[in-house]
């Protein structure tokens, strides 16, 4: 009897250890079946989190695409604004008017005085300063001050001086070219510019170099002979330098003079 529960109880316990292995074996397995399920999420989510990102990638690169066309687009019509049209052009021819009626203005009451007369560059340059910043901030535009440089060129050579066109045409261009550095957007610009432009005024003074016999001669027509040794005297062959450096000057002032007196209009039509 002794051995017949013996061996049923050691059958017991072979049977005990028998459902503990085999508890262990299956606990075992849903740990693996938990990391193989875990795993596999981490993977499904990785895979999301790239597609996602991808997705936002191209959605950034659609976005950047769309803005550089719509700047690129942005970019065209502001050129295509900014040319001068038919009205520009009357624009110019008015403010040429102006400019050229002060300007005959001037030389008309100095003329009488031979000093004074030599000293127009300056006085113009100065004069003319506020008509020249009302134009700029009428037509800030490519090729408005060459437009202007070439009417008052026209209106200097009537009395048959080619050469006062002909200068007005460099200076106009050089003047366009500083407008052009600063985007027709710098106050800065546009002075510098109209020092340069300033230089359109001594059109007929280039006479007293290129052509001096027939300056006096013209002189002497309105004037007299007393009138015509005086300018002799005044003007010797480097005049020209000396009279550039007046327009020069006279511009700068005269811009400057428009510039302080149109600050508003300057900061309405953008430029600063």
């Amino acid at each position: 009897m002794k051995g017949t529960r013996t061996a049923q109880e050691g059958s017991g316990y072979s049977a005990k250890g028998t459902v503990s292995r085999t508890e262990r074996s299956e606990a075992s397995q849903s740990g693996t079946d938990r990391r193989g399920t875990g795993s596999r999420s981490g993977t499904s989510a990785g895979r999301s989190s790239t597609d996602g990102s991808g997705t936002g990638a191209d959605r950034n690169s659609t976005s950047s695409g769309s803005g550089t066309g719509a700047d690129r687009t942005s970019r065209i019509h502001t050129l295509s604004t900014r040319k001068l049209n038919t009205r520009d052009l009357i624009i110019a021819g008015a403010f040429a008017a102006v400019y050229i009626v002060v300007l005959l203005a001037v030389v008309t009451v100095s003329a009488f005085v031979p000093i004074l007369y030599l000293m127009d560059p300056l006085f113009l340059g100065i004069a003319l300063g506020p008509i020249f910043s009302v134009y700029c901030t009428k037509l800030n535009k490519p090729g408005a001050l060459l437009v202007l440089a070439i009417l008052v060129g026209l209106a200097e050579s009537m009395t048959g001086n080619w050469i006062g066109l002909g200068w007005a045409i460099l200076a106009g261009g050089a003047a366009e070219l500083l407008a052009r550095a600063g985007r027709y957007r710098s106050k800065r610009s546009y002075l510098a510019a109209y020092s340069v432009f300033a230089l359109t005024n001594m059109g007929p003074f280039w006479l007293l170099v290129l052509a001096k016999a027939r300056f006096l001669e013209t002189c002497a027509m309105y004037f007299g002979s007393e009138y015509v040794v005086t300018i002799d005297a005044l003007t010797p062959s480097w005049i020209v330098l000396v009279l550039i450096a007046l327009a020069l000057v006279g511009g700068l002032i005269g811009g400057a003079l428009g510039q302080r007196l149109l600050s508003k209009h300057f900061e309405r039509a953008g430029v600063v």
